[in-house]
């Protein structure tokens, strides 16, 4: 349900998420969930602003893709700010 009014700040994304640091036993998955968290993240909320939504700040969004590129494969990152 959504609120309207000053100050209020309705959720466009998940709270939080649990992800192994090493996907090395399903990396293609893992890459797979890394880049559709990172696209939530970055480029899906664009979509929610038509609908009273509003993006996460700027710190947020630069400290979750932070967390995201310490996932890796074995020694290799899944998220890297060229993919």
């Amino acid at each position: 349900m959504y609120l309207p009014g000053t100050g209020v700040w309705p959720f466009a994304t998940f709270s939080w998420a649990i992800i192994k640091k090493d996907q090395s036993a399903h990396a293609s998955a893992g890459e797979a969930a890394v880049k559709f968290l990172d696209w939530m993240v970055h480029y899906g909320q664009t979509q929610a602003a038509g609908q009273g939504f509003i993006a996460l700040p700027v710190a947020i969004k630069n400290y979750d893709r932070k967390q995201l590129m310490t996932v890796v494969n074995g020694t290799q990152p899944l998220l890297t700010l060229a993919n």
